[in-house]
């Protein structure tokens, strides 16, 4: 008998890839409509710094780049663990530590920005421009919390070691993706902002 005809598909197969598909591609489209919330304010961020002919405005103290660049690092460490949660989810090995350092990651970042929020704050001269980057900033820190809502959403499943793994690494999955797309959204706040 030829090794084609031992072989057995399973019927579920087919439609578990369909489905897993469709979550990517809903996904996508979700980071889609996000990039282009985040290219809108740093748009508007960027036309109304360049209406200013010095940077940062006469009397206002320049962004606190020191914290931002803290809270940058703290978001790329977490990017890392969490392709490492993916890695490990995807190879049906447990990713509860992963995932748990990715959370506690993200929850040190929220912490590390109240004192760049406070600095900005407090510098009223800053008038539109900063409430603007209060605007980006917020909307990006509403981003981060509902990424670890997600997170929290799948670490049970990671902490029962779920028996058939594909569920749960297509979970990871769509975490990471989100999880990724925050850090590059903060990069890109973080150059405009902190950097140019």
């Amino acid at each position: 008998m030829s090794d084609v005809a031992t072989c057995e598909v399973s019927p579920v197969a087919p439609a578990a890839a369909a489905g897993e598909l469709a979550d990517v591609v809903g996904m996508s489209l979700f980071l889609g409509s996000g990039a282009v919330l985040f290219g809108s304010l740093l748009m508007s961020y960027a036309m109304l710094r360049a209406q200013q002919p010095v940077w940062p405005p006469a009397g206002c103290p320049p962004p606190p780049l020191l914290m931002a660049a803290a809270n940058t690092l703290v978001l790329a460490v977490s990017s890392v663990s969490m392709a490492h949660a993916q890695v490990l989810a995807a190879s049906g090995l447990r990713c509860v530590g992963a995932l748990c350092a990715t959370m506690t990651l993200g929850v040190l970042f929220l912490v590390l920005q109240l004192p760049v929020w406070s600095a900005l704050q407090a510098a009223p001269q800053f008038g539109l421009m900063r409430s603007v980057f209060l605007l980006l900033a917020g909307c990006h820190a509403l981003h981060l919390a509902a990424g670890l809502g997600a997170l929290a959403w799948v670490l049970p499943g990671a902490l029962a070691g779920e028996s058939s793994r594909h569920p749960l690494a297509a979970r990871v999955r769509l975490c990471a993706m989100f999880w990724h797309f925050l850090g590059v959204a903060w990069a890109a706040l973080f150059l405009t902002v902190f950097v140019f």
